[in-house]
C-alpha cells in the first residue's frame, strides 16, 4: 500500500527507487516506535524518568545504528521485542508471548525471550510453594510452558518447513538424504547452514587472524560484562538469589500492573497491591547497598524492595538474558556480530546511562563517561 501511495505522489521515481524508499520509511517508522517502547520499558524497570530518557537516547545512538537505519530486520525485531516486554511487565503474558513469537519469526534470536516466562514461572512457583498453593504451581508452570512454546513456535515451524521442502522429497525418490542434517534425530537446517557454510561453532572463531573482529566487538561486550559485574558487586545477595524471592521482582497481574504515568502523575506512588511495596518519586540517584543500613530483621525482599535505577530488582531477568546472549556471541557466533546481536539488550543502555548519571562522573566527566560516549559516537560513525 505504501509502495502504491508513493508511486502516485512521486510518479517520476522508478519501481526500484520507490521500493527502496518504502522500505526505508517503514524501517525508520519501526525504529522510532521501538525507541518509544524502549523508553516505556526503561521507565517501568528503572522508575526514573531521567535515567530512562538517557537510556533511550543512547539506544538511538547505539553502535549498531547502521542496521537500524538501513532496510533491515533489526528495527522491526527491536520494536516487537520492546512491545512484548512492555506487555510482559504489565502482566499481559499471552499478548507478550505472541509479540515475542513474531519477533522470533523476524529474527531467530527472538526465541531467547521465552526465558522471561520461565523465570516468572520459577519465581511464582517458589512463592506459591511457600504458601502451599500447589494448584497455583501447576497452573503457573503450565502457562509458562505454553507461552514459551508460542515464542519458539515460528522458529520450530521454519525448521519443519525446511525439512519438508529439502528432505522429504529426496527420501521418497531416492531413499537417502543428500544433506547430512536431514539424517539427524532433530533436523536443524539453520544450525547446519551456520556450521557448514559460515563455520559457526563453539570456539571456532578463536583465531589470531580474527583479533580485529574481537576488537570491533569489544566495546559492546565490555558494556555487557561491565553491567553484570557492577550489578554483582553492588547487589551480590540479590543477584545470587536471581531475585527469585522478591515479591516485586517481576510485576504480575495479580499484584497490579506497573503503569506508565503521565508527567503530572509521575510523583504519585506506584503500589504493588499484593504487598506493602511502594515507590515515591524524588531522589533519582542509585545508592550502593553497602551505604544503606541493613536491618537484620528485614528479609532480602524488604531490603531491596524500594530500589530503583540500574540496581532495581526488575533488572535481573534482563541481565540474565543479556548474559546468555553475550556468552553465545563471544564463544559461538562470529564475534563481530555481537555489536548488532546485543544491541537489543536494555541493560547495555541502562548501565551506560547509570555511569553517566553517577555522582563521581556526572559533574567532572570521568573516564567512564568519556569511554561510554566516545564508544557510542565512534562506533556509530565507523559502522555507518
Amino acid at each position: 500500500m505504501l509502495l502504491r501511495t508513493l508511486s502516485r505522489i512521486i510518479p517520476f521515481l522508478g519501481y526500484r527507487a520507490t521500493l527502496c524508499l518504502s522500505g526505508f520509511l517503514l524501517n525508520i517508522t519501526a525504529f522510532v516506535l521501538s525507541a518509544l517502547f524502549f523508553y516505556r520499558v526503561s521507565y517501568m524497570v528503572l522508575k526514573d524518568e531521567s535515567l530512562a530518557y538517557q537510556s533511550t537516547t543512547l539506544f538511538c545512538l547505539n553502535p549498531a545504528s547502521i542496521f537500524y537505519a538501513s532496510i533491515y530486520s533489526e528495527s522491526l525485531f527491536s520494536l516487537l521485542t520492546f512491545a512484548g516486554l512492555v506487555d510482559f511487565l504489565r502482566g499481559s503474558r499471552w499478548r507478550s508471548a505472541c509479540l515475542f513469537a513474531i519477533s522470533g519469526g523476524v529474527r531467530s534470536n527472538g526465541v531467547v525471550h521465552g526465558g522471561f516466562f520461565l523465570y516468572h514461572a520459577l519465581r511464582e512457583s517458589l512463592k506459591a510453594c511457600q504458601r502451599r498453593f500447589f494448584k497455583m504451581v501447576v497452573q503457573t508452570i503450565s502457562s509458562a510452558i505454553l507461552q514459551t512454546a508460542i515464542v519458539v513456535g515460528p522458529f520450530v515451524a521454519f525448521q519443519a518447513f525446511g525439512f519438508k521442502k529439502l528432505c522429504s522429497k529426496e527420501k521418497e525418490n531416492e531413499g537417502i538424504y543428500s544433506r547430512p542434517w536431514c539424517n539427524e534425530k532433530l533436523p536443524y537446517l539453520y544450525g547446519f547452514v551456520q556450521s557448514y557454510y559460515w563455520d559457526v561453532g563453539f570456539l571456532k572463531y578463536f583465531q589470531l587472524k580474527q583479533l580485529p573482529n574481537f576488537l570491533l566487538a569489544s566495546p559492546m561486550l565490555s558494556l555487557a560484562v561491565g553491567a553484570i559485574v557492577c550489578y554483582i558487586w553492588h547487589r551480590p545477595k540479590l543477584f545470587v538469589s536471581f531475585g527469585l524471592f522478591l515479591d516485586s521482582a517481576v510485576p504480575v497481574s495479580s499484584m497490579g500492573e506497573v503503569q506508565l504515568k503521565s508527567k503530572m502523575a509521575r510523583s504519585a506512588p506506584m503500589i504493588f497491591k499484593d504487598s506493602n511495596l511502594k515507590w515515591r518519586g524524588g531522589n533519582r540517584n542509585c545508592e550502593d547497598d553497602r551505604a544503606i543500613p541493613y536491618d537484620a530483621k528485614k528479609s532480602v525482599s524488604n531490603h531491596f524492595a524500594h530500589e530503583r535505577g540500574f540496581f532495581s530488582p526488575l533488572s535481573i531477568p534482563f541481565l540474565m538474558e543479556m548474559g546468555f546472549m553475550a556468552l553465545v556471541a563471544c564463544f559461538v557466533m562470529h564475534i563481530q556480530v555481537a555489536t548488532r546481536f546485543l544491541s537489543v539488550c536494555p541493560p547495555i543502555y541502562w548501565f551506560a546511562a547509570h555511569i553517566i548519571h553517577s555522582p563521581s562522573n556526572s559533574s567532572h566527566g570521568g573516564p567512564w563517561v568519556q569511554f561510554t560516549l566516545g564508544m557510542q559516537s565512534t562506533w556509530m560513525t565507523l559502522e555507518s
